[in-house]
């Protein structure tokens, strides 16, 4: 790196080249200005570019000299003249770049229609999805519309089933619960009061059942021939003798339901059998032969007539 003495020495030099320019300058107009006016006056002598340029001159071939002139602030002008090479490295770089530019623009417009190319195509295989895509939503729709056919038809199909396992349902509820009559042929009935009394009714024979009763139930005195019949569907869960004679039959429902049948007889069952409203259970042989009928829910016993259809 220069010094700072270095650096003052090359100021000075090129300040006093600028000077000895300008009194050059400064000479020639003053030399030229007296020639016009007819005074004689030293002229410099032409150096050998003028004289280059003179001869190119005489012989009609055109040359070029640029000069370009700067005034800095302090209102001196300087001259500088570009000489050949600078003059032909000048429009060289111009050239180059005209040239470069042209290229960058050549390179847009080309890098452009690829885009516009590509773009086109892309636009072309979308085009050709999008038909495809279409085509495979129309299928899906006609066959969303033969599920949803499907669908209704299932849909009724499963009301009418429904609909009839209700109805199965209900019958086989109704099957199942022990409303009917528990005796078949002639018979007379009393239904007990509570501590012991008891309150007589006739039923077609019009007769009087005798003896007391713990839980509530329906006591019936009946001839041979009669018989003690299931009053409901179910499964016999128990058949054991009774102390005095005859046998105590229970029948369990499946819902909730028992229902008990004690009297002397012939049995006609046995634990296990499934039976069906009207089963005979036990066969009457002896007349004026009494059975006691009686019904629990839930393990409490209930009133027969509760449940008990005369009719049935």
């Amino acid at each position: 790196m220069a010094s700072k003495k270095e650096r003052q020495e090359k100021k000075r030099l090129a300040q006093k080249e600028r000077k000895l320019l300008e009194q050059g300058s400064q000479n020639a107009e003053t030399a030229v200005s007296e020639e016009v006016n007819g005074e004689e006056a030293w002229v410099r002598p032409p150096t050998q570019e003028e004289i280059e340029f003179d001869y190119l001159g005489r012989h009609n071939i055109t040359f070029y000299r640029i000069y370009v002139m700067h005034k800095n602030h302090k209102g001196e002008v300087h001259h500088y003249m570009l000489g050949r090479m600078q003059m032909f490295f000048l429009l060289g770089s111009f050239l180059c770049m005209i040239g470069l530019l042209c290229g960058i623009l050549v390179f847009k417009e080309y890098r452009r229609s690829n885009q516009l190319s590509n773009a086109q195509e892309l636009i072309t295989v979308l085009q050709g999805r999008l038909a495809t895509e279409i085509s495979h939503a129309d299928e899906l729709s006609l066959q969303i519309s033969e599920l949803n056919g499907k669908v209704d038809i299932l849909s009724s199909t499963l009301t009418a089933k429904t609909d009839a396992l209700a109805v199965y349902e209900e019958e086989e509820r109704a099957q199942h619960m022990p409303t009917a009559y528990p005796l078949r042929g002639n018979a007379v009935y009393y239904v007990p009061k509570e501590g012991g009394e008891e309150n007589g009714e006739e039923a077609e024979g019009g007769a009087e059942a005798d003896g007391e009763r713990e839980e509530l139930q329906v006591q019936f005195m009946t001839d041979m021939g009669s018989s003690m019949v299931a009053t409901a569907d179910g499964e016999v869960s128990e058949v054991s003798p009774l102390d005095g004679g005859g046998y105590k039959i229970s029948i369990d429902h499946g819902n909730g339901f028992v229902t008990i049948y004690s009297g002397v007889g012939t049995i006609m069952v046995k634990e296990g059998d499934a039976v069906t409203t009207g089963s005979i259970l036990l066969g009457i042989t002896v007349d004026d032969t009494v059975l006691s009928y009686q019904i629990m829910r839930d393990g409490e016993y209930i009133d027969p007539w509760e449940c008990m259809e005369i009719h049935g």
